[in-house]
């Protein structure tokens, strides 16, 4: 019997992709058929090896898989980092992203928070959680026991998240909370905040900085420019990057107040 064992259905596309890289490979392996029609992938023993309910799913020997398989490599714990990456990617992102925007974000413009689309992205991020909360009671970390990509990704929309309503996710779920409360204290985070350097990336100017000036510099000619200017670092850091001389031959050259004139004769022709 083979090692390798692939459960999935014929009809699905993420199964073929998995089972043209072993035929390419010419890797010997065991086809498991899941039974979809009849909710097979929803339901024990399924469920433990892909805790979200789809498929396919993966056994090499001790490691499995969920996710796409067909993509990752052979080495195992890079394998498994990978899938919590894109776990991440697939299946925390879309819904705390959505959260960030709506209790971290709209705030700080004045603009209203949508209720229904917290409701919701509430409710799917705490599946995802309750998956989370049974991974890191056998890990200290997301890919093991050591800090990897895997965990850093999801830093950005936690930061905003542990200063929401959305904090009582996490604090209900004690090994997410500790998980939580770990990444977010790593020093090389801390660092990346505007307090103690200063620039995004550190004590230099990088594509960091500069990937924000064009966006940034119409937002600084608009109502909402308060938001920037209440926060003294983020402050004094737009008005180091916005005068740098590169900065200012592309303003120049772009006539970037034609763009603020056309949108103000528009509103004034409607």
């Amino acid at each position: 019997m083979a090692a390798i064992k692939v459960h999935g259905n014929l009809i699905s596309t993420a199964t073929n992709r998995v089972l043209a890289t072993l035929y390419e490979k010419e890797l010997e392996f065991e086809f498991v058929l899941v039974d979809t029609r009849g909710g097979e992938h929803k339901k024990e023993p399924f469920l433990s090896l892909h805790p979200f309910g789809q498929i396919p799913a993966f056994e090499d020997g001790d490691l499995k898989l969920f996710g796409n398989p067909a993509d990752m490599p052979r080495l195992k714990k890079m394998a498994i980092i990978l899938v919590w990456m894109e776990t991440e990617a697939q299946k925390w992102d879309p819904a705390a992203s959505k959260l960030a925007w709506e209790l971290g974000i709209k705030p700080l413009l004045g603009m209203g928070t949508d209720t229904t689309n917290v409701e919701e992205n509430e409710a799917k991020l705490a599946k995802v959680l309750d998956v989370y909360e049974k991974r890191l009671a056998q890990s200290k970390y997301l890919g093991g026991d050591y800090f990897t990509l895997a965990d850093l990704h999801h830093l950005p929309s936690l930061q905003y998240l542990l200063g929401t309503q959305t904090k009582k996710l996490i604090d209900s779920r004690p090994h997410v909370r500790e998980w939580a409360a770990d990444i977010t204290a790593r020093p090389a985070w801390l660092k990346s905040k505007l307090s103690s350097t200063k620039y995004l990336a550190g004590d230099f100017f990088s594509l960091a900085d500069l990937n924000h000036f064009p966006y940034t510099h119409y937002f600084m000619q608009s109502p909402w420019a308060s938001v920037v200017n209440d926060r003294p670092h983020v402050k004094a850091w737009w008005e180091d990057i916005s005068s740098r001389p590169a900065f200012k031959k592309v303003a120049e050259g772009r006539g970037h107040d034609f763009w603020l004139i056309k949108r103000n004769e528009t509103f004034k022709g409607t």
